[in-house]
């Protein structure tokens, strides 16, 4: 990563990006954590379309890696495993995906689905964003994100209430809700 960084001849910019990508692939998240937190910073400063357009991608998985890093969400993460400081985000208090855009992460699952829609819907429907992310991405993001508003609502609906599990579930159901809405408009866009 660092032989890109430094724009060393011997590793290109798209090499390093595609190693990340696989790195999300086959799940090997402390590899993709600590080169996806360094390389989206150094695309950050980058011009070029298709920098812009890696730097997109990493940031996508990079909001979606808190949701599908099964060992971080049930608590199995051991030494050596797990989240950077720059991207660990989700579970844990007080650390957040560093971008220079206006997201940030709170905590709760309903509002890490909610973040990466968010950030889908800005990337794809903004009037001033020319470049998109990969197709295969988007797509993929779409059906997660799809899957996970389903079976959100089919939750809530199928529990039995009491008053405060009713005030939760309302406020999980509008971020679902939200969340399908995003997606549609991502859609037909």
């Amino acid at each position: 990563m660092q032989l890109a960084i430094e724009s060393k001849q011997s590793v290109s910019i798209a090499a390093a990006v595609k190693l990340i990508k696989l790195s999300f692939t086959f799940e090997e998240w402390h590899l993709f954590n600590s080169a996806a937190s360094q390389f989206i910073g150094f695309l950050q400063l980058q011009s070029g379309p298709h920098l812009q357009k890696a730097r997109k991608d990493l940031m996508l998985l990079a909001a979606m890696e808190p949701l599908i890093n099964v060992k971080r969400n049930k608590g199995l993460s051991y030494a050596g495993e797990g989240g950077s400081t720059t991207t660990e985000g989700a579970r844990s208090s007080g650390r957040k995906i560093v971008f220079q855009e206006n997201f940030s992460l709170s905590g709760s699952y309903s509002d890490d689905i909610f973040y990466l829609a968010s950030m889908l819907f800005s990337f794809i429907c903004s009037p001033t964003e020319k470049i998109r992310p990969d197709e295969e991405i988007v797509v993929d993001l779409i059906m997660f994100l799809w899957q996970k508003c389903k079976m959100g609502i089919q939750k809530i609906y199928s529990a039995r209430m009491d008053y405060f599990k009713f005030v939760q579930k309302v406020k999980t159901n509008k971020v679902f809700l939200f969340v399908s809405i995003m997606l549609h408009v991502v859609i037909f866009y």
